[in-house]
């Protein structure tokens, strides 16, 4: 038989145990609710720039609403067999008040007519002579 005295150590250690798991327990507990706290935050602060800033952007669009017209840019010397398309911004028509029509959408893209260009010869360099060899 096990004496009196060696049962409450070995109780005295079993509680020692489960108290050490307890507090690593919690310790992780605390752990994970500070990194998702941090987590939260950091979405929340992100989310809040990311709808600060499409403000911003929308009110700078709504204060300067002049469409430019579209850019023709010159091709370079390969570009002229290559078309270069042209392309319009999109308008909305029709009435903004919610008792109107619906507004609609209209984007255009086309491509200018295809030319060929013919070389020309170079007229830089010096005429050279039927009978010279070469």
């Amino acid at each position: 038989m096990v004496s009196n005295k060696r049962q409450r150590q070995l109780a005295h250690a079993r509680w020692e145990r489960q108290e050490a798991r307890r507090r690593a327990a919690a310790a992780k507990q605390r752990r994970l609710r500070i990194i998702g706290g941090v987590v939260a935050g950091v979405v929340v602060v992100a989310l809040l720039g990311w709808v600060v800033a499409r403000l911003v952007a929308d009110e700078r669009a709504a204060r300067n609403p002049a469409q430019t017209p579209p850019v023709q840019t010159p091709a370079p010397s390969l570009g002229s067999l290559v078309p270069t398309p042209t392309v319009s911004f999109p308008t909305i028509t029709g009435s903004p008040s919610p008792t109107g029509p619906t507004p609609s959408l209209h984007v255009s893209v086309s491509t200018p007519p295809k030319t060929t260009t013919v070389p020309q010869p170079d007229t830089t360099a010096p005429p050279s002579s039927p009978g010279a060899s070469q």
